[in-house]
C-alpha cells in the first residue's frame, strides 16, 4: 500500500461538515488542536460546522491507545506502552490517515490503527496488530482503549447482548472523579479463565 508521511505529528481530515485531527503520540500545539499533551494518540479532535467545539476533552485524545496486556502482572513493568513507545503516522489518501507504531520495547507488539472518514461523516476505524515475539504468557493479548469525551450527557458505559433482566447484564457508571478506571464483570468464567487475575488499571 502506498502512503506518505507527514513532516508534522497530526492530519486534518475534511468531509463535508465534519473535520477530524489525527494524531501520535507527539505534543502537538496549532490552532486545530491547541495545547494538545503528548502520550496521546489517535482522533484528538472532532467537529462539525453545527457544532465547532471539539467533541474530546481539550489536550487528549478522543480515542486513546493506551494498554496492552497479557491478563498477568507483567503489564506493571510498563503499563502505558502505547503512549510512550514512538509512533508515526501514514496518509493513504485524503480522508485515510493510519497510526502505525513499530513493535514496542516491552511487548514487542506492532501495530496500525487506520481513520478513513467516510462521505456521510462517519469515522471508520480499524487495527491491526502483530506479536513479533513470544511475550504473552496466557495465549491471548489484551489491548485497551479509552475515550475521552468532553462532558457526555450520560456516563454510562450500556453493555449490548443481554436483557437488563438476566443474569450478568450490566451498565455502569465511572466514578465522579475524573479519569478513574472501573471494569465491570460481564465475561462467562468459562471464556476467559483467568479474569480475575487480570490487573486493573488506574
Amino acid at each position: 500500500m502506498r502512503y506518505a508521511i507527514p513532516q508534522e505529528h497530526y492530519v486534518q481530515l475534511r468531509r463535508g461538515p465534519v473535520t477530524a485531527v489525527i494524531v501520535d503520540n507527539e505534543a502537538v500545539d496549532v490552532p486545530s488542536l491547541p495545547g494538545h499533551k503528548a502520550g496521546y494518540s489517535g482522533m484528538a479532535s472532532l467537529t462539525h460546522t453545527a457544532r465547532t467545539e471539539n467533541l474530546f476533552v481539550p489536550g487528549v485524545a478522543g480515542l486513546n491507545f493506551e494498554h496492552i496486556h497479557d491478563g498477568t502482572l507483567a503489564v506493571n513493568k510498563e503499563r502505558f506502552e502505547p503512549r510512550r513507545a514512538p509512533m508515526g503516522l501514514r496518509v493513504v489518501d485524503e480522508f485515510t490517515v493510519e497510526v502505525y507504531q513499530p513493535p514496542t520495547p516491552n511487548w514487542q507488539l506492532e501495530s496500525c490503527g487506520r481513520y478513513h472518514l467516510l462521505p456521510d461523516g462517519t469515522m471508520e476505524y480499524a487495527f491491526e496488530c502483530i506479536p513479533r515475539a513470544a511475550t504473552f504468557q496466557q495465549g491471548y493479548i489484551g489491548l485497551f482503549w479509552a475515550s475521552y469525551i468532553d462532558q457526555p450527557e450520560d456516563k454510562a458505559i450500556h453493555f449490548r447482548g443481554r436483557e437488563a433482566a438476566q443474569s450478568g447484564a450490566e451498565n455502569g457508571c465511572a466514578p465522579s472523579r475524573p479519569r478513574t478506571a472501573w471494569r465491570a464483570r460481564i465475561h462467562p468464567p468459562d471464556l476467559c479463565p483467568s479474569y480475575r487475575s487480570t490487573p486493573t488499571f488506574r
